[in-house]
Order: structure tokens, then C-alpha cells, then sequence
């Protein structure tokens, strides 16, 4: 299992296309928020994880697909592997 970030911005996007980018992600199975410690945290706005034996390849195009259902243009960067944060919000 590798663990997938993924940062969508969409050009020019509004609040509701955010939601909306929100929740086909959460349906493609990506995630709002990260588990440390026993805690959750909430990640910044429009980044997502994915735990998955998916490669990055895949990862970014269904990233893009999920993009593509806005109907703005994005920017996509999905890393693979360890991650370190701070200043994450708890929820």
C-alpha cells in the first residue's frame, strides 16, 4: 500500500465548485483529512489522501477526472510516500 497526496486547484474555481470537487473525490474514494498519533487532522483546502497499492499515474488521473467533472481547468500534484505536517487542524 503506498499513501497518495493530492493538491487540485482549480483555475478560477468558486466555492461550490470546490464542494462539488469534494465530494467526487470522497466518492473515488480519497479522503479530507490524515490520522496520526490517534488523531485527525483536517488537511488545507483542495488536498486530498488516498491509501491505495494504486500507482501515481493512476492516482493523478483520477485526480483529473474528478477535476474534469467541474468544468475548470486544474493544476494536479500528487505525491507518493511519507509525509510530515504541522499546523493542521484537529477535527
Amino acid at each position: 500500500m503506498s499513501l497518495h497526496t493530492v493538491r487540485i486547484e482549480l483555475h478560477g474555481g468558486t466555492d461550490e465548485e470546490y464542494k462539488d470537487l469534494h465530494a467526487v473525490m470522497r466518492k473515488a474514494g480519497f479522503s479530507r483529512t490524515v490520522r496520526k498519533g490517534g488523531t485527525t487532522y483536517e488537511l488545507p483546502t483542495a488536498e486530498y489522501s488516498l491509501r491505495s497499492k494504486k500507482t501515481t499515474r493512476r492516482v493523478r488521473s483520477m485526480a483529473e477526472a474528478a477535476a474534469d467533472e467541474t468544468g475548470r481547468p486544474a493544476a494536479i500534484l500528487v505525491t507518493t510516500g511519507k509525509r510530515r505536517f504541522t499546523g493542521l487542524k484537529k477535527v
